[in-house]
């Protein structure tokens, strides 16, 4: 039967038939006969990503690794979200960093430690 007979057979949507076709290819069985995801290496996962970003076509790496366009563009979109987070965690350590200027002078013997936060005034520590 097709997808459109099936679900015209039982009420449901197209979309429907698909989606739970798809899932019983990519899934296998647990020990109580419920379909479970298929999980995939880590390597098989970072190396498919790899090929992405260096410019191989999407359907040649889905041959490539027996992976469908679901779960590939799930990781591209993962990598990416990760790639974000840590540029966003390095700026803000950029910034962090950037606020103050600091210099250390020497008055009377004792070393003194002045630090400029980006307005105008500023305070002196000894320094340690």
């Amino acid at each position: 039967m097709t997808g459109k007979e099936v679900a015209e057979k039982y009420g449901i949507a197209e979309s429907t038939v698909y989606t739970w076709t798809t899932q019983y290819y990519e899934s296998g069985r647990d020990s109580k006969g419920r379909f479970k995801p298929k999980t995939y290496p880590e390597e098989i996962k970072q190396r498919s990503v790899i090929d992405y970003i260096l410019g191989k076509d999407k359907k040649q790496i889905m041959q490539e690794y027996g992976i469908t366009a679901k779960y590939l563009d799930r990781w591209i979109e993962e990598y990416w979200e990760e790639r974000e987070k840590e540029r966003q965690i390095e700026d803000r350590s950029k910034r962090e960093r950037s606020i103050f200027k600091e210099r250390k002078r020497t008055v009377n013997g004792k070393k003194l430690r002045i630090v400029y936060p980006s307005s105008s005034a500023a305070y002196v520590t000894w320094a340690k």
